[in-house]
C-alpha cells in the first residue's frame, strides 16, 4: 500500500489498523476490501479539479469507475494472451520437444484457469460510490463541492444585490448542488446567465428573475437534467407549479433516454442503493437502467466539457447527448461564448462573489 500523504509503500500485513507507520496517516478504504484505495480516489480527485474546477461526488465516483473499467479492461486483454497460451502455445512446444508432456500438460492447465478467471474477474462496483463518499466524508478535498459549500454560496446569492446583474438568459437545473456547482465554475460569468434550481434556488437570483420577466423583459430560458424515471419529467412539473407561471416559454435541453445511445461515455446510478454502472449504448441496456430507477448523471461529465456542451445547447436549441449536439459540436466552434448565439463574453454588472 503506498500512503497519499508520505508515498512509503508498505506491505498490507505490516498495517493492522490500516495507519501508516511512517508519518501516521489513517486510511480510510481498505483496498483488500472496496474498488479503490485512498490514494487512488485522492490522485483523480486532484487530476479532476486541476487546482482550480470544483467537483461534484459524482463527478469523482464517475472518473473511479472509468478508472476501474479501464483496469478490468486490461484484465480482458490479459486473459486473452493467457488463453491463448493455454491452448495453442503449451501444446505446440509439449509436441515439438521443448517442454515435458506432463510438466507441460499441468501448465497449460493452469493457464487455462488463470485465463477464465482474470476472463470472469469482475470489479468491486457495487461499493464504489459509497466507498468514495465515504473518503470524501473523512478526508474531504478542497475542490469538493459538500454540502456547506452549497449552503453558504446559496446564503451569499440569497443577501448579494442582483439589481446591477443583467442576465440576459435563466438556465434551471434540477437541483441547488449543481446550480452552486455551475457558479462556483463561473459557467453564470461565460454565459452572463441566471442559474436556478427547480425548487427556486437561489431564491435572490429567483426573485430578480422573476421581477424582470414579469416587468416584460423577454429572457430566454433553459432546463437542463438527468436522465431518469422522473428526470425528464422536470417541464411537466414546472408547468404545473404556480410559481413558474409567469414562464410562457422555456426550453428543455436536458438529457432524454432516447439520445443516450449517441455516447459511449457517462455513468448510472442508482437512485438508492447508490450502486454506480459504466454507461452502454446499447437501448436495452438503457432501458434496463431506467427500469431500475437509475439515473444518467449530467454531472459526471468533468467542467471543462460539461460547461462548453451545455453552452453550445443553449446557443443551439439542441438537447444534450443528442446526435444534433454531437454533430455541431464538432462542426461549428463559434456558437457558444464569444460573439455568436446566446453565448456569454459580457459579465452584465455581476462581479464575482468569491
Amino acid at each position: 500500500m503506498i500512503c497519499p500523504k508520505c508515498n512509503r509503500v508498505t506491505r498490507y500485513r505490516d498495517m493492522p489498523t490500516l495507519e501508516c507507520p511512517e508519518c501516521g496517516y489513517l486510511y480510510v478504504l481498505n483496498p483488500k476490501e472496496e474498488a479503490v484505495s485512498d490514494r487512488r480516489v485522492r490522485k483523480i480527485a486532484d487530476k479532476l479539479s486541476e487546482g482550480e474546477h470544483y467537483f461534484t461526488s459524482e463527478q469523482l465516483i464517475a472518473a473511479c469507475l472509468l478508472k476501474r473499467e479501464r483496469s478490468t479492461s486490461a484484465y480482458k486483454a490479459l486473459s486473452v494472451l493467457v488463453l491463448a497460451a493455454a491452448i495453442a502455445i503449451v501444446p505446440w512446444l509439449v509436441t515439438q520437444g521443448v517442454l515435458d508432456p506432463a510438466g507441460g500438460w499441468v501448465g497449460g492447465i493452469i493457464l487455462l484457469g488463470c485465463g477464465i478467471f482474470a476472463w470472469f474477474k469482475k470489479p468491486k462496483l457495487d461499493s464504489l460510490a459509497c466507498s468514495v463518499r465515504r473518503y470524501l466524508g473523512a478526508k474531504g478535498h478542497p475542490y469538493h463541492l459538500n454540502s456547506k459549500v452549497v449552503e453558504r454560496i446559496l446564503d451569499v446569492l440569497d443577501r448579494k444585490d442582483l439589481k446591477e446583474w443583467h442576465a440576459d438568459k435563466a438556465l434551471i437545473v434540477d437541483d441547488a448542488d449543481f446550480a452552486v456547482y455551475l457558479y462556483l465554475n463561473n459557467f453564470h460569468r461565460d454565459q452572463n446567465c441566471y442559474i436556478l434550481s427547480e425548487d427556486k434556488r437561489p431564491s435572490g437570483v429567483f426573485k430578480s428573475f422573476q421581477q424582470r420577466v414579469s416587468a416584460g423583459e423577454d429572457i430566454p430560458t433553459f432546463i437542463i437534467h438527468d436522465a431518469g424515471l422522473s428526470e425528464g419529467q422536470m417541464l411537466s412539473r414546472m408547468r404545473k407549479d404556480g410559481e413558474w407561471q409567469f414562464l410562457s416559454e422555456i426550453r428543455d435541453l436536458g438529457i432524454h433516454a432516447k439520445d443516450l445511445p449517441n455516447t459511449k461515455h457517462g455513468t448510472w446510478i442508482h437512485r438508492n442503493s447508490g450502486t454506480v454502472y459504466a454507461h452502454n449504448k446499447s437501448t436495452t441496456f438503457i432501458d434496463k437502467m431506467i427500469a431500475q430507477d437509475c439515473i444518467f448523471v449530467i454531472d459526471s461529465v468533468p467542467v471543462k466539457k460539461l460547461s462548453p456542451a451545455i453552452a453550445w445547447c443553449m446557443a443551439s436549441g439542441l438537447t444534450l447527448m443528442s446526435s444534433e449536439m454531437f454533430a455541431a459540436m464538432s462542426t461549428n466552434q463559434s456558437v457558444a461564448g464569444g460573439d455568436g448565439g446566446y453565448g456569454g463574453g459580457s459579465y452584465g454588472g455581476f462581479d464575482d462573489f468569491g
